[in-house]
């Protein structure tokens, strides 16, 4: 009986519209345009590694279990988590138990306003999740197109919107299955060109999946 409907994604729009069988538009979440990200890679951390970025909450069914195991098969890398949630102490445990804490950077929250300043300091950022409902498969997370404003090139599930914008950008990496080896498999895969096809690639990004373009298709349903 509404007049007007509006959700976040366009595949998840399509599935409410079959449910509710009237149409379904679409306002995404995506974030304010930042300043544009250098194009070239960060440097390596004192230890002379690259850094794989986690942003978000440490919740169950983000795949951080995964991130963690891969690191053993990426010794030229450091997988740092921002964010705080029930899993850390699980994580903790994990990373300890398979050799990689001194590895592991536990950041814990941090404010929106100091996230920048460390993806850009990152070499892949993570999006991973498990299919285990239709929130995750049709989800399209902030993280995915915060990493986008950042420059930073991100390992994505291959659902169908990130499958989606990677056709349209060629911003991501898909990773198609939820598993440390091949999590590991698609980092070491990244070498610099590739790198800095992806890092320009978001920079091209950035400037259409920001929310000043966005608000308009909002206003639109107001209207």
């Amino acid at each position: 009986r509404t007049r007007a409907r509006y959700t976040v994604a366009p595949r998840l729009a399509e599935r409410l519209a079959e449910d509710y069988r009237a149409p379904f538009g679409v306002v995404r979440s995506l974030p304010l345009r930042r300043p544009a990200a250098p194009t070239e890679s960060p440097p390596l951390t004192p230890a002379g590694r690259r850094i794989l970025l986690y942003q978000g909450m440490l919740n169950p069914g983000r795949g951080l279990e995964v991130a963690i195991g891969a690191l053993g098969d990426l010794p030229g890398w450091e997988l740092w988590l921002v964010g705080s949630g029930p899993e850390e102490g699980r994580l903790r445990r994990l990373a300890t138990a398979q050799g990689v804490a001194g590895r592991t950077v536990f950041h814990g929250f941090r404010p929106p306003a100091e996230l920048p300043a460390l993806t850009r300091r990152a070499h892949l950022g993570l999006n991973l999740l498990e299919a285990a409902s239709p929130s995750y498969y049709y989800s399209l997370a902030n993280k995915s197109l915060d990493y986008v404003q950042d420059g930073l090139p991100s390992v994505q599930m291959d659902f169908p919107e990130y499958r989606a914008l990677q056709e349209q950008y060629g911003c991501y990496l898909l990773l198609d299955r939820l598993e440390a080896p091949a999590l590991a498999d698609c980092v070491r895969r990244v070498g610099g060109k590739k790198i800095a096809r992806l890092r320009a690639a978001c920079a091209a990004a950035a400037g259409q999946l920001c929310w000043e373009r966005e608000a308009a298709r909002l206003l639109d349903y107001y209207r």
